[in-house]
C-alpha cells in the first residue's frame, strides 16, 4: 500500500533518453474515489497535465522512471482533491481529506484519511476537485443521479443575515481549503533555494506555508516549489 503523498513530487524520468519528462503533482481518480487511475504529471516550462498510468509506470524510487515520454497520456478522471473539505449527505463537515492510501499495483482506494480519522471508500458518493461527499450512516439507500443536462440553473442571490435571521458561521478557510492540489506543500521543508529573476522567494531549510506557496504562485513557481521540497 502506498499514500498518495508519498509520491507527489517525485521527477519522472524517461529511460529511452535519460530526460526528465516532469514531475508528479497529483493524482487522477475514478469519480468515486475507488480506482487510482494514474499520477498527475506536469512539466516545468508548461501548466499542461498528462496522465501517467499505473501500468506504464517502471519503477517508483527516488524518481519514477518510464520507459519514454509516450506512457504519459491525456487526462482522465478527476484530480484527487487533496487538501478540501469532506461532507457526509447530511450536510456534516467531516473535515480535510489528508491523503489516500491505495494498492499500488491494482490501483484500488483502500482508504480514505480525513484529518485523523479513516473512511471506507465505499462510503463515497461522489467527489470532485472542490471535495468529497461521504454516504451518511442515515442515508444507506442514498444513490446520486448526475444533474441533466440543459441550461445551468441561475443562482440565487445571496440574502445578507440580519439579527432576525439565524444563520451558521462558515467554517474558517485554512491553508489547506484555499491552496487545493498544492495544499500538500504545507509543512514541507525547501530543499534547495527557491529564485526567480534574482530574487529568493524561499530559502532552503525554510518551512513551507501558505506565504510561501501564495508567493510561488505569483511568481509562476509552484512546480519548481513541489520538486524542491520534501517531508520534514
Amino acid at each position: 500500500m502506498i499514500k498518495i503523498t508519498d509520491i507527489l513530487s517525485k521527477e519522472v524520468l524517461s529511460l529511452a533518453d535519460a530526460a526528465a519528462i516532469g514531475i508528479i503533482s497529483n493524482a487522477f481518480f475514478s469519480e468515486d474515489l475507488s480506482r487510482l487511475k494514474g499520477w498527475t504529471v506536469v512539466q516545468d516550462d508548461s501548466d499542461d497535465e498528462g496522465l501517467l498510468p499505473l501500468a506504464r509506470i517502471i519503477g517508483e524510487k527516488d524518481a519514477v522512471t518510464v520507459m519514454n515520454g509516450a506512457a504519459v497520456k491525456m487526462p482522465v478522471g478527476i484530480k484527487c482533491p487533496l487538501g478540501m473539505r469532506t461532507f457526509d449527505s447530511e450536510g456534516r463537515i467531516l473535515g480535510i481529506l489528508r491523503d489516500i492510501l491505495v494498492d499500488e499495483n491494482t490501483g484500488l482506494t483502500a482508504a480514505l484519511l480525513v484529518d485523523e480519522t479513516s473512511y471506507d471508500p465505499a462510503s463515497v458518493l461522489r467527489a470532485s476537485r472542490y471535495g468529497v461527499i461521504l454516504r451518511s450512516p442515515v442515508h444507506t439507500l442514498l444513490r446520486v443521479r448526475h444533474a441533466p443536462s440543459g441550461k445551468p440553473r441561475p443562482r440565487r442571490t445571496a440574502i445578507e443575515p440580519t439579527e432576525s435571521t439565524p444563520h451558521r458561521d462558515a467554517p474558517t478557510e485554512s491553508p489547506a481549503t484555499a491552496y487545493g492540489e498544492y495544499a500538500f506543500l504545507i509543512g514541507r521543508t525547501v530543499s534547495k533555494d527557491l529564485i526567480a529573476n534574482g530574487e529568493t522567494l524561499a530559502k532552503e531549510g525554510a518551512q513551507v506555508d501558505a506565504t510561501i506557496i501564495e508567493t510561488a504562485r505569483s511568481k509562476g513557481k509552484l512546480v519548481e516549489l513541489t520538486v524542491n521540497s520534501k517531508k520534514a
